[in-house]
């Protein structure tokens, strides 16, 4: 279920959670924390903790879009309001996972064991009532066989919902609701394929009670079945690359810029590429090098290192990494933009670039390093 609207508003309903929890007695306390996703301040799904700094949520529609084009999503703690930045790993499976890059408070979710596929469990989940959100009652179906989604009723929780289960004096996490009225990834199902995946494996964690080894396994998740995804996904991205685009070679003609500028000096045994009428040209609009251009005739490494760059800015300019992005022409009117690992990301026209993702930007269109202030203009000229 997609409920849409600013984050603070949200957040003010959220406050609601704990007080009006009737599932949660006491003595009992959720493992593995609640928390929003948000992106440009809209509210996408809930989450919790399943270790250190990895967040598990129903893999809906839109988180996988945003994977996709390695969109980063902001991760907020429900109960302590702090803010984290995370990252969607790129899957087609039920099961997202958001990778945050500071440590999560609180511990991870723990699972239920001892379930029977296909039984029918009593449980609970957040839902929206009368404007505000509370924790209701539901009846879950788990699934049977190789699936990984089951069914609930009693209610339409929010997208995301962890789906907890009352186990020992504990409040358990079940899984995560789906985008409709009805479904749910069930973790401990998702749990059970990957060990028939990986059959004969350790992970070397501790295990519970019972037995069962969980401490792990997301990142038994990871290497089991998102391994063989990600592959999946990088191969296709290749190929609409190759079909778009035939990169220059490393050793192409490097550029140097029309107006002089201190802060654009060029590495020793820079060339001048030969240039002709209609070539490509980057025209900074802001930033450090603000009125600079520079003709784009072959690769171009962007950043602050000297020895690896070639449009050179200065070392505390913020928001522009070392080795920052490549930009090289790939027709008359375009180049193909390439972040090259940078810390604060690089927008290539209205798209969003992660480490080693690429994107095809046209004349007129922008190019930003990092943030809203170092901007270059495609031109030609």
């Amino acid at each position: 279920m997609k409920r849409r609207g600013s984050r603070f508003a949200f957040l003010c309903v959220m406050s609601v959670l704990l007080a009006l929890a009737p599932f949660v007695r006491a003595e009992e306390t959720v493992e593995g924390g609640i928390f929003g996703v948000f992106y440009d301040d809209s509210f996408l799904s809930l989450a919790c903790k399943l270790s250190d700094d990895t967040l598990g949520t129903y893999n809906s529609d839109i988180l996988k879009k945003l994977a996709q084009i390695g969109t980063k999503v902001e991760v907020v703690d429900l109960e302590t309001k702090k803010t984290y930045t995370g990252t969607l790993s790129k899957s087609t499976a039920p099961l997202a996972l958001i990778r945050c890059a500071a440590p999560l408070p609180g511990e991870g979710a723990t699972f239920p064991t001892g379930l029977k596929d296909g039984e029918t469990c009593e449980g609970a989940g957040y839902m929206m009532k009368e404007d505000a959100i509370v924790t209701g009652r539901i009846s879950v179906k788990r699934p049977g066989g190789s699936s990984m989604v089951g069914t609930y009723e009693g209610g339409e929780l929010l997208a995301g919902s962890p789906i907890y289960l009352s186990q020992n004096g504990r409040i358990l996490t079940l899984g995560f609701a789906g985008d409709d009225s009805s479904s749910y990834v069930d973790v401990c199902a998702v749990y059970r394929v990957v060990q028939q995946v990986s059959a004969g494996n350790q992970t070397g964690g501790k295990r519970t009670s019972d037995g069962t080894n969980y401490e792990k396994w997301p990142y038994l998740l990871l290497g089991g079945v998102f391994l063989a995804l990600a592959i999946l996904a990088n191969t296709k991205r290749a190929k609409r690359e190759a079909a778009n685009a035939r990169p220059a070679e490393p050793d192409a003609d490097v550029t140097m810029p029309l107006v002089k500028d201190e802060n654009a000096a060029q590495p020793a045994g820079a060339r001048r590429g030969g240039g002709a009428s209609g070539s490509i040209v980057l025209e900074c609009t802001g930033g450090a090098l603000r009125d600079a251009s520079f003709p784009i005739r072959g690769r171009v490494v962007l950043g602050r290192d000297p020895s690896r760059c070639v449009i050179i800015y200065p070392k505390d300019e913020k928001g522009v990494s070392a080795v920052h992005c490549a930009v090289e022409p790939v027709a008359d009117d375009a180049v193909l933009v390439t972040d090259l690992g940078s810390s604060y990301g690089t927008l290539a026209g209205s798209t969003p670039l992660s480490s080693g993702m690429s994107a095809r930007v046209q004349a007129g269109e922008r190019i930003v390093l990092g943030g809203s202030r170092n901007v270059f203009r495609v031109g030609v000229r």
